[in-house]
């Protein structure tokens, strides 16, 4: 099996954790390695490796700040209101981790919310329409994505070190239950894990990149 474009750690990487010197269980492995990406990114609620060109619709509250999903941003490549294309000099990025872009120029993102159809032709909160287009590079190179000859690799060790982590704990949990953590078989004494919110259990170092990574951090 090959590794999905979004998988946060490599097969032999996996392997070498594992003591496995040969690669008779990297199909496995590679099972393992996209699944636990994909949660990582579902429960994070957001996407970690990097776009080139991603082109993001957003809504406009009248806020100085705009954020976009897939941070660390890198470049801004363009940016529309209603199809009419910003100065680049109008716009920056203030705060690259966080996927902040500031209006540079002393003006606000527009509230795009729509009008009410009376004589007053106040705007409607909560009926704001996706009318800021962003063209940009953001997220992280993959370790996967990295050049041999010159390692470019710019995703955090904590978010590959916790999925590391948790394939590790999976494999080896094969034919467990994993809610077990304890038993007696004397006394047929057990004790079962704790899940997390959404009947989820993971190792802590998973549950606490989750923690550190999830968008609602950076105020989405």
């Amino acid at each position: 099996m090959a590794l999905a474009a979004n998988a946060l750690t490599e097969t032999g990487i996996v392997r070498d954790e594992l003591g496995i010197n040969d690669l008779s269980q990297d199909s496995r492995i590679d099972r393992l390695i996209n699944f636990v990406s994909q949660e990582m990114e579902d429960d994070c609620g957001r996407i970690f490796g990097q776009g080139v060109g991603i082109v993001e619709l957003q809504k406009g509250f009248g806020s100085t700040i705009l954020i976009l999903t897939r941070p660390p941003l890198t470049t801004i490549t363009e940016v529309k209101i209603d199809d009419l294309v910003l100065d680049a000099t109008s716009y920056s990025i203030d705060d690259p981790k966080a996927g902040f872009v500031r209006r540079s120029d002393g003006s606000i993102w527009p509230w795009t919310a729509l009008r009410r159809g009376d004589i007053t032709r106040d705007r409607l909160p909560g009926s704001e329409e996706k009318a800021i287009q962003v063209t940009y590079t953001g997220g992280w190179i993959l370790p996967k994505d990295s050049l041999p000859e010159a390692p470019t690799r710019t995703l955090p060790h904590d978010i590959e070190g916790a999925v590391i982590d948790e394939i590790v704990s999976r494999f080896r949990q094969k034919g467990r239950d994993t809610r077990v953590t304890s038993e007696k078989a004397l006394s047929e004494s057990i004790s079962w894990a704790k899940p997390e919110k959404g009947g989820k259990s993971y190792t802590p170092s998973f549950q606490r990149v989750i923690n550190k990574y999830m968008r609602d951090r950076f105020g989405r």
